[in-house]
């Protein structure tokens, strides 16, 4: 999203990373997505959020009704991993983690996106390529979004793409109140899902390098009690943490602005700006 106009122009969520052009004045980020080496990078200059750039609400409905994993075909014994992310983020290093996870948690799944016959055949071929019985790897289709969320809690954990994370795909994960793993990546579309990860207290979950998310994941994966742990914090994180409280985002959005227009009328734009919270004021 884009404003035009006199004395500011910023975009918002409308690109994962700086829009290459100097007529738009600020990027509205975090510190997350954007820290400060990211700075030369980009075109506009940062303005920060203090917690996630991701606007959430709170008041989202969230299905109570389970689903079952016979609805979908998956075995009832497993662990299940899921990705609902498009196929095109799906490149070989992500691959190539998922398998590695799926050899160290023998008795997990992968339930993806269901799209093209010509996608899903590929990618049983590189499972089986990669020492994976392509049996392991379940595909759905598109749902509506209280029937994607009320399928989501069927999965055990969400793993993520790395080169371009989940960014709606992460956030829908996180309200079914699924652990989502990810790595830190070396730019804005790399990084989003560390973003809400943050704002729900799960640091822990974004590591530093693939065999970090390896290890993390292989936990999540085998350990049961762990997965539980996690679960319930999420639970409780979804009325308690930042990502969700959307007053609090409302207000810390509205200092962003007035914190740009003050910038712009001391002639002074161009200079990171970090807002402070204040929504809990």
């Amino acid at each position: 999203m884009v404003w035009r106009g006199a004395p500011v122009q910023a975009t918002y969520l409308g690109f994962p990373g700086s829009m290459g052009t100097k007529s738009v004045d600020y990027q509205i980020t975090d510190r997350f997505v954007t820290p400060d080496s990211s700075e030369p990078f980009f075109d506009e200059a940062l303005c920060r959020l203090p917690h996630s750039y991701q606007s959430n609400d709170r008041k989202r409905p969230n299905p109570t009704v389970q689903a079952t994993r016979t609805e979908f075909g998956l075995p009832e014994d497993a662990v299940v991993f899921c990705s609902f992310n498009q196929s095109y983020k799906i490149d070989r290093n992500t691959f190539d983690v998922w398998m590695r996870v799926m050899r160290e948690v023998p008795n997990s799944v992968l339930w993806l996106l269901d799209l093209a016959e010509e996608t899903k055949a590929n990618l049983r071929a590189a499972a089986e390529k990669a020492g994976i019985d392509p049996n392991r790897l379940f595909f759905s289709g598109f749902a509506a979004p209280d029937q994607h969320i009320a399928r989501l809690k069927l999965a055990d954990a969400a793993l993520d793409t790395l080169v371009y994370n989940g960014h709606t795909t992460t956030s829908d994960a996180l309200w079914a109140g699924l652990p989502v793993v990810t790595a830190h990546g070396k730019h804005f579309a790399s990084r989003v899902t560390e973003s809400p990860l943050n704002a729900v207290n799960l640091p822990e979950l974004v590591r530093q390098d693939q065999d970090e998310m390896v290890r993390i994941a292989v936990r999540v994966g085998q350990d049961a009690a762990y997965r539980k742990q996690l679960r319930e914090h999420i639970r409780v994180a979804m009325d308690t943490a930042p990502l969700y409280d959307t007053k609090r985002f409302t207000r810390n959005f509205e200092e962003a602005i007035r914190l740009m227009v003050k910038a712009s009328r001391a002639n002074k734009m161009g200079a990171i700006i970090d807002v402070p919270d204040v929504g809990m004021n």
